[in-house]
């Protein structure tokens, strides 16, 4: 999973969500004193439970940067909500479902054009075993990890000047990238990168790929997981060729504005005016100091890199309470998005199932991996 120097907060007790909210110093106390362990600056939280609540409750806390002087946090802030943006890829993918332009089983080089290499969309370890949609969405395509570093200590991901070096980061102010596609054709087709993505970088492509294995894993497809945010980045490249229309503006018109998510986009300017954002902060333990590490983006941003508010957050997982329907498509399709999208046959038995579309299964067994 994608590690980001800024923290959020998703879970609380829940013994504690279940009791009084009239007590709403009990709450606040709470997540002031977790705040303090953790060392986060500033959160939203977002908690809804259909048994006990008509809607869902929303509480900040903190400033929105390492200066004192900053403003509070609200309901309204927008953060970087990391590998959580996972859902959302997911949930572009199953939109093309539900208008019939593709199916989760269908292979992705059927989206792909002519003239790309088969290495783009074929692991060349098994050239005869198709890779799927569904394989995306679960982890189960055989896709690398993710975009490799560059002597080993520049993190190539985070945008086209390399946002981390040595493990810090100095923000990126080239964000939005402008041309992902072009740059996953380069990498995965071994070819030097003529696009504005991963070409400030000053790397051959080819050699870089080269050295750190490929693109692809030597298993066949389908037949294990890897979590890879090298495969859901991807993920924003095929959607584009087979919706005709850039990744970010396929989940405006088709996610975002139709659930009325105003203050959520993959790029930052794509927000509205004046939006309260949260800046990325390090905590440096000493005197207990927070610096900014500045806004920053990465080449395969769909597998982190969303903007979003908790309010926004809480109105996208209300709608998934009603599998999505009916703003985004009829509840038969939106039952997919959370029961098991992983083949069940002779790999895969339905206790050892760990994903629908992008979301985790929790079962018993990853429950204990999580513990």
């Amino acid at each position: 999973m994608r590690v980001t120097l800024h923290r959020i907060v998703f879970a609380i007790t829940f013994s504690l969500l279940l009791g009084n909210f009239s007590h709403a110093d009990v709450l606040d106390d709470a997540m002031r004193s977790a705040m303090d362990d953790c060392n986060i600056r500033g959160a939203s939280v977002a908690y809804f439970n259909r048994n006990y609540l008509s809607e869902p409750i929303i509480r900040s806390y903190g400033k929105v940067s390492s200066d004192d002087r900053s403003e509070d946090v609200n309901p309204e802030t927008v953060f970087m909500i990391a590998s959580v943006s996972k859902l959302f890829a997911g949930t572009a993918v199953l939109k093309l479902v539900s208008q019939g332009i593709i199916n989760l089983d269908d292979d992705i080089c059927n989206v792909l054009p002519e003239n790309y290499a088969k290495s783009a969309c074929v692991n060349p370890f098994w050239p005869n075993t198709p890779v799927t949609w569904r394989m995306l969405v679960t982890h189960r395509s055989s896709l690398r990890e993710s975009i490799p570093t560059i002597n080993n200590e520049t993190e190539a991901a985070y945008g086209p000047t390399g946002g981390y070096v040595d493990g810090t980061a100095g923000g990126n102010p080239t964000c939005p990238l402008m041309d992902v596609v072009g740059f996953y054709r380069d990498f995965m087709i071994d070819k030097t990168t003529e696009t504005s993505v991963g070409s400030g970088l000053g790397v051959n492509w080819f050699q870089v790929n080269s050295e750190s294995g490929g693109s692809w894993e030597e298993y066949e497809p389908g037949s294990k997981t890897l979590y890879s945010n090298f495969a859901i980045g991807y993920i924003a490249s095929l959607i584009e060729f087979a919706s005709g229309t850039s990744f970010p503006d396929y989940c405006r018109d088709n996610i975002f504005v139709p659930l009325g998510m105003n203050n959520t986009a993959w790029f930052r300017k794509d927000l509205p005016d004046g939006v309260l954002e949260a800046v990325p902060v390090e905590y440096f333990g000493e005197d207990e100091a927070f610096d900014d590490t500045g806004h920053y983006c990465f080449i395969d941003y769909a597998s982190g890199s969303l903007r979003i508010s908790a309010n926004d957050l809480s109105i996208f997982l209300n709608s998934m309470l009603n599998f999505g329907a009916p703003m985004l498509w009829p509840e038969e399709v939106g039952k997919t998005a959370l029961q098991c999208a992983e083949r069940i046959d002779n790999i895969i038995s339905p206790g050892d199932c760990e994903y629908g579309i992008t979301w985790n299964i929790l079962t018993k067994k990853n429950c204990r991996e999580l513990a």
